[in-house]
């Protein structure tokens, strides 16, 4: 697919594999609020999500093996275990190459659904089918070829879910 091909080209994908930790930070909006958030990642298959949040730090973490939480907003400053579609949700963002690279291997199935303008910017619409069902949608500028929105539509046994995600002032930070 070609629009994959020039993404993966502008973002430095072939040298992005051979690093072995990354760090993002960012900010959500929950409830109308801005939080801030950082993503820590590591090879194989690590990631530590810590979310501030009204005063208190809200993290998800899978280290390889088990996927947890300490969230003080529901009363507890614990770990707890995460099961089930929240921990896979958590086990599939530490992919650290993300789902579209090698997104063969994985199972997954990717469609090109056309073009369409999102905010003023011409976007390729890119549709993952995960092997599990779940349908994410990456949204990539047609010029730079940089992904600016995402939306997944997941389905746990009890709610559906969609998340949204825009993104903009690309900064990347290379450490050797």
């Amino acid at each position: 697919m070609r629009s994959l091909k020039g993404h993966f080209e502008v973002v430095g994908q072939e040298q992005m594999v051979k690093f072995k930790s990354m760090q993002a930070t960012g900010k959500v909006m929950i409830m109308s609020m801005e939080a801030p958030i950082s993503i820590a990642s590591k090879r194989p298959a690590k990631i530590r999500i810590v979310l501030e949040f009204q005063g208190s730090e809200i993290i998800q973490a899978y280290d390889g093996e088990t996927a947890w939480s300490i969230n003080p907003m529901s009363g507890s400053a614990d770990p707890i275990e995460i099961t089930g579609p929240e921990a896979d949700g958590l086990i599939e963002s530490s992919d650290f190459d993300g789902q579209l690279w090698n997104y063969k291997e994985k199972r997954h199935q990717l469609e090109l659904e056309g073009t369409e303008e999102w905010e003023g910017t011409e976007v390729y619409v890119l549709k993952l089918t995960k092997k599990k069902g779940d349908i994410d949608y990456y949204y990539l500028d047609t010029e730079s070829q940089l992904v600016i929105r995402y939306k997944s539509d997941s389905c746990s046994p009890n709610i559906a879910v969609v998340i949204l995600s825009a993104f903009e002032h690309y900064s990347p930070k290379y450490v050797s």
